[in-house]
This record gives structure tokens, sequence and C-alpha cells, in this order.
């Protein structure tokens, strides 16, 4: 509960031993220009600790498993919060009031540079200030707050210039970093650059706080998250969301009039991520702008990628096993909005169920995806044959099958899915399937048996003129027993019997 004022002075302040104690230490009022060099926080007490991760570094899922590695260590895991919704209200009374954090914040200080900081369970805030930047921070383990945390709890101003820059941090009960009410404004000027590694953290590894606090929005816009590799957080690598849960008129922000929910102009840049092992999403956001480029998620027992919202660009997003938890409807990638998509990479050594990309109003180019079967893709369109579009989807091996699944948003277009299956050497079938009542329907079969013949689709009902709208052409279809067939020449329809 202490604090020093230091009176807007310019100071740099060289740590050469610990900050212990429980609880939070202040500064406030440095000038613009000071620095913190070598700050460590440390607990006075030693917390209780949980680890989620067995001696293989592989996920515990059962709860009394993972209330038995209970231990106290300021190192060897993290305090447990009503956040772990599995263990929580099975833990003991001591472990669920323990509340503690040795926690330096620095407020009314814009301009600070704190570089290696560290922690021995223990974190950081920079409380309604801009420009900041944390430097490197490692040996550091986190308390049962963000590890570092950019805040602004009771102010309706914005806050730019914020960063943390390289380095990593361990553990924590909350996010690696997480931003409250941040705008970078058009230079992007804030976020988390320079290889940035969360490892194992109790919330997130890099967030951006949802919805309201203290009844003002703490959504934050126009930020940079370049470099930064999530490995092994309960919740997700990457969370951009603005918006959570069931939609709610926004408080000193933008209303749902002008953006609906999860459609804010976030616009954030993101780039080069790359998630690890992720027990929730790999990479989360929501947002009607923002880039996406290099974007890599692998192993995740949620999805891999899962986006909100319309009007963003991706360039190279590669999805390698994730939904490693196997759950039933949980797809790898999901992009559910209207966007462009450039390079969409996705690698299975094993199909977990639910589909590997769900993408079905966005605008795909360069799609590879060995080992995939048709059924697990679902996109809206295809484009840049000019540019060389490239779709692989199955290996050529004999008993598998290389397809796509379009389900096409210019319905101009008709939605079709096309089969090609290896049958033999120098030998191919190809089955082709229009999309009927959500349903790939068979329409034509060439070549099955490496007969050379083809295999055309009747209906087993009698078609209306209208089935036929274009001259010179026919169907075919089953009037009883009557197998006839309905001809339009230069537009005049005349029906006609071939087997009786």
């Amino acid at each position: 509960g202490e604090t020093v004022d230091f009176s807007g002075k310019k100071l740099t302040i060289e740590c050469k031993a610990k900050f212990i104690g429980d609880g939070k230490l202040t500064f406030e009022n440095l000038g613009s220009g000071s620095r913190i060099v070598h700050p460590h926080m440390q607990s006075q007490t030693v917390p209780y600790v949980i680890s989620r991760w067995d001696s293989n570094g592989e996920w515990i899922t059962e709860p009394s498993t993972i209330i038995s590695t209970l231990t106290q260590s300021r190192t060897q895991g993290y305090a447990p919060t009503v956040n772990d919704v599995d263990i929580y209200n099975s833990l003991p009374d001591n472990v669920k009031n323990q509340n503690l954090i040795s926690h330096l914040i620095i407020s009314n200080s814009s301009g600070i540079d704190v570089f290696y900081p560290k922690a021995t369970f223990g974190s950081y805030e920079s409380f309604k200030n801009n420009n900041v930047k944390f430097w490197y921070p490692r040996d550091f383990y986190g308390d049962m707050s963000n590890c570092i945390a950019f805040t602004a709890w009771d102010s309706t101003d914005y806050y730019h210039g914020n960063y943390v820059i390289g380095g990593s941090t361990n553990y924590g009960s909350g996010s690696g970093v997480c931003f409250y009410r941040n705008d970078g404004g058009v230079g992007h000027d804030g976020g988390v650059i320079g290889g940035f590694t969360p490892y194992r953290c109790g919330e997130s590894g890099v967030k951006t706080y949802q919805n309201e606090v203290n009844g003002i929005s703490q959504r934050c816009y126009n930020l940079r998250f370049i470099d930064i590799n999530p490995i092994e957080t309960y919740y997700d690598g990457v969370d951009l969301n603005a918006d959570y849960g069931t939609p709610t008129e926004r408080q000193h922000d933008y209303t749902l009039a002008q953006y609906a929910w999860n459609n804010l102009p976030t616009n954030h840049i993101v780039s080069n991520i790359q998630a690890y092992k992720t027990h929730g999403v790999g990479i989360f956001g929501d947002g009607s702008t923002g880039f996406y480029r290099d974007i890599y998620a692998s192993h995740s027992r949620g999805a891999g990628i899962f986006i909100k919202g319309s009007g963003k660009n991706f360039k190279n997003l590669t999805s390698i096993q994730n939904n490693a938890a196997n759950t039933p409807g949980e797809n790898q990638i999901i992009l559910d909005g209207a966007n462009i998509i450039d390079g969409v990479n996705i690698i299975n050594y094993t199909q977990p169920t639910g589909l590997a990309i769900f993408a079905p109003n966005s605008t795909v180019t360069n799609l590879n995806a060995p080992s995939v079967p048709s059924s697990s893709i679902n996109i809206g369109n295809i484009e840049g044959l000019v540019v060389g579009n490239l779709i692989h989807v199955q290996p050529n091996l004999a008993n598998q099958t290389s397809a796509v699944y379009l389900n096409v948003v210019n319905t101009s277009v008709a939605s079709k899915r096309e089969d090609t299956i290896k049958i033999g050497p120098g030998a191919s079938e190809v089955t082709r399937y229009v999309i009927s009542g959500s349903s790939p329907r068979l329409t034509m079969r060439e070549n099955h048996g490496d007969f050379g013949s083809v295999n055309i689709a009747f209906s087993g009902t009698v078609l209306p003129d209208e089935a036929v709208p274009d001259a010179n052409s026919y169907a075919v279809y089953w009037d009883g027993t009557n197998l006839t067939a309905l001809i339009n020449h230069d537009g005049v329809l005349t029906r006609q019997k071939l087997t009786t």
C-alpha cells in the first residue's frame, strides 16, 4: 500500500535489490524520460499454485489430478482463481482466499522506460499513462494479476504509445500482457512487439480487454501485435476481441447502431504470431478492420485461429493439428465474416472432428490442405487463378480422395463439390456433386471402375418446365415407370418418353 511521489522529476532508478512484499507499491509522478532499470518484484508470502501439465508437458484434464498438484511455490505454477472453473469450487478455502500479489504500479508518469523487469510471483501495471515501455522482461514469474498491464479503470480517455518489447513471462493467474482502453491512432502506436513469449499463463498470453469496467468501455483500437510466441496458455494464446458475450450497449464507445457486435473497427496490425499448444484458441479476435499476416497455430486444444467479424485482410494462415481435444463441433480455422484471405495451410496428421476451415463468407486464394477431406473445407469463394491459385486437399494415394467443397457466396455460381479418386495405376474416377438441401448430391460419375463410361444422375421426380431454362439442352427424369426427357429446343419445350 505504499506510494512514492517523485514530483515530476526525471530520474534513473537503478534497482540493486528486490522489492519484497505482499500488496501494491505505487510510483507516481515520475518525469517524462525517467528510467527504471532491473526492478524485481517478489511476494513475501509463498503462494499455493497449481500445475496443469504433466511431466511430459501434456495437459492434465482431470480436475482431481490438477488439484493434487497444489503446492507452495513462487515459480512452479500459477495461483488458481475463479477463472479456473473446472476446479475452483473444489479448492480449499485458504487457496481460494489467498488473493496474493506483489505489484508495482506506475501512475501518472508518461514517457517512462522500464528495462529488464523481473518478478518472483510479482507483476507490473502502468496506470493512465502514455508512452510507457517495458523492455525485455525476464526471469519473470507472475502473481495473481496480469503479469504486465496497461490500465485506465476510471478514465474515458484513451492511452497510446504503451509497449512490451521482447522478453518473456511465466505463469501468472492473469494474462502475460493485457491492454485496457488503449488506442494507437493512425500510427498504430502501442502493443506488443519484438519477440515476446508468454508461457503457461492462467489466462491468455496477450489480451485486449473486452467490454466495460466501472461502466467504461475498455476496448482497444489501432495497436500492433508483432512477433509473439504464446506457449501452453490456459485460455488463448493471443486474444484481441473487443466485444464478448451477449450484445449489450457499449458505454463511452461506439454504439451498436454504429457497429454491430464483434464488428468494431479495432484495426489492429497482427503479424508473425506462433501459438503453440494453447488450452483455448491459438489466436482469437474480432472486428471489422485489421490486417493479419503470418499467423501460425499448432496443437491448440480449441480452434487454432478464430477471428469474428468482416472486412479484414489475412495473409498466410497456418493450422497444424488444432482442435487437439477433438471436441465435436469445434473447427480448426474459423473466419465467420466476409474477409479476404490469401494463403491458408492446413496440416493434420490425424483428422479431428469438426471442419478444418470454416469461412463460408470469405474469398480464399492459395489453399493448401494435404490429407484433409473435402467435407472438412467450407469456404465462400476461391479466386486467384490468374496469379496461380493452388489447391491441395489430399495426397495422391490409392485409397484417398482429392476434393474441394465450395459453399459459394456468389449465388450466380452453382455451389458444387468435385472429387478425383485414384482407382489404380494410371486411372482415376471423377465424381461431381451439387449442393442440394445443404448436402452434396451426385450429378455425374466418370470412369467408375476404369470402364471409360460416364454415369449421369436422373431426377427421381417429374421436372417442371423451369428445370431446363437453356436453349438446346435437356434433363432426364422418372415419370412413374417411364424415363422421360424434358427437351428445350431453341426455347421450345417438349417431353419425350425414353422408356416405357
